[in-house]
């Protein structure tokens, strides 16, 4: 908080959560709303059932139903936004214009509440609260011990390869953007470890492709059959082996196909990228994902992941900023992390496989992250 010139660090804060704030954390960060889903008996097989918006009210009038029955005080989203505009009208008749960001208020809330529909400008008023960065992120003038970042904290992304020779190119094709969105999630899946490459399908050239050992593809089926606009170049024959210049081997390959069966060329140009890759001498590690849009293609997506991790060894794909390997001392119930250098050093203890590494909370740091994970013993 700014007062007069002065910065005040610690001072208290006048926000609080709604039960809509609760129940979207819950859902988004936590990841409950496919199992609320099940017992609330909605479809998830498809987006177009609105299972998720369903979903969130179960889970808010739960929210509102769990404080009431403990006898603490919560505002529903709905007499939240009917109290911003009373405030509103409160401000103006003292002369003064109240700032505020429609995404969080008008938006956020829904298209019933009444702040749906007040148009609202954003704009900078004194005193005003302000992000604080964390004090562990930035190197601190006044020598905090701690504050300066450690070796393992540097980006990851800038860390070299190591011995794995294995890299990774991501390709896709879309047109309305899910299957470029399913090729930057699967980056970001890969990427403390092996650092891939996204691009669209159309810059696939023999120069650049030869030093990848891996090439994953997201394509897109455009109407009856056709390729989208960013794959529209790709060849029938490819005029050059997929040959990888690091390993001297044929470059091994996946490729998911996206389209609906409500067209007869369903998945049409995914599976002919899938051939044509074949013939050009890639070898395919997992048979071509067909992902109806009428479906769940989110769970299509989720397998063909774990397919992927399984060809990686899932193991060293997770590995984060130290050589470590997980670990299960057989007779007790809990799992460990032993750090060494090689995972050869470790004793008495039985190699597990990690089939499962799911984040649980959005816009975490490149070295921190809270996530789900599941080992094979």
């Amino acid at each position: 908080m700014r007062i007069g010139g002065v910065d005040y660090p610690c001072c208290p804060f006048n926000g609080w959560f709604v039960d809509l704030e609760i129940a979207r954390n819950l859902v988004e960060r936590y990841g409950v709303g496919p199992e609320v889903a099940k017992i609330c008996g909605f479809d998830t097989s498809s987006n177009s059932s609105g299972w998720r918006a369903m979903v969130l009210q179960k889970m808010s009038a739960a929210v509102t139903h769990s404080f009431q029955k403990s006898r603490f005080s919560i505002v529903d989203h709905y007499t939240c936004s009917q109290q911003f505009l009373t405030h509103v009208d409160r401000e103006k008749q003292c002369g003064r214009e109240v700032p505020a960001q429609w995404s969080w208020i008008g938006g956020f809330l829904g298209v019933h509440c009444p702040a749906w529909h007040y148009e609202m400008r954003d704009f900078y008023l004194r005193p005003q609260f302000h992000y604080h960065c964390d004090r562990w992120v930035v190197e601190d003038a006044s020598g905090l011990e701690g504050s300066k970042l450690t070796k393992s904290h540097k980006s990851l992304q800038d860390r070299p390869l190591q011995d794995d020779p294995r890299k990774i190119l991501i390709l896709y094709a879309s047109t309305t953007g899910t299957a470029e969105q399913f090729a930057r999630n699967m980056a970001k899946e890969l990427g403390l470890a092996y650092g891939p490459r996204v691009m669209e399908l159309n810059a696939l050239d023999e120069k650049m492709v030869q030093r990848f050992t891996h090439i994953v593809c997201f394509i897109a089926t455009f109407n009856d059959g056709a390729a989208p606009h960013n794959g529209s170049a790709f060849p029938d024959v490819l005029p050059f082996p997929l040959l990888s210049k690091k390993t001297g081997q044929p470059i091994r390959c996946a490729v998911m196909a996206l389209g609906s069966t409500m067209y007869p060329g369903f998945c049409a140009f995914g599976k002919k990228v899938s051939k044509t890759l074949e013939a050009a001498g890639a070898a395919c590690f997992v048979p071509t994902v067909l992902a109806d849009e009428c479906k769940d293609q989110a769970a299509d997506f989720q397998k063909f992941l774990r397919a992927l991790r399984v060809e990686l060894e899932p193991r060293q794909a997770l590995a984060g900023t130290v050589e470590s390997c997980l670990a299960v001392r057989l007779g007790e119930p809990r799992v460990g992390i032993a750090e060494a250098s090689e995972p050869g050093e470790v004793r008495a203890h039985k190699r597990a496989e990690v089939v499962e590494s799911t984040p649980l909370l959005a816009n975490t740091s490149e070295w921190r992250s809270t996530r789900r994970i599941r080992i094979d013993i």
